[in-house]
């Protein structure tokens, strides 16, 4: 399984927003991938060619996405917004920066320890 995903522009100024035409580094689990435009890359569990392969790194105009059909969830980078996209098996098991997903908006604000955030 993989448990984080870093990603950094190929551009010098950390400033700069990410450019459809250079490369973007994205690290998983503490491996670094530099993902090309236009890029699709299968993740796999360990670097045997022939290992499981753990989640797709796709790479569109200045979004990155990141897929795991083995655990339900998608996500979206553009270098401003992320979406994270969950199966329905994750309903009410989430905390924190995805909600608990049960479907009520006024638990959107919920955070892991179950203490309710205000509205930003």
């Amino acid at each position: 399984t993989f448990s984080s995903m870093e990603m950094q522009s190929g551009s010098s100024s950390s400033s700069e927003k990410m450019h459809q035409d250079k490369p973007v580094q994205v690290t998983i689990d503490g491996r670094e991938q530099q993902l090309q435009p236009n890029e699709v890359r299968l993740i796999r569990q360990d670097s045997s060619p022939h290992s499981k392969v753990i989640c797709t790194l796709r790479r569109r105009g200045n979004t990155v996405e990141l897929r795991s059909a083995e655990h339900g969830l998608t996500v979206k980078v553009d270098g401003h917004n992320v979406q994270v996209l969950v199966s329905h098996d994750y309903r009410s098991k989430l905390a924190g920066l995805c909600s608990n997903f049960d479907g009520e908006q006024t638990n959107e604000y919920e955070g892991p320890r179950e203490e309710i955030y205000q509205s930003p």
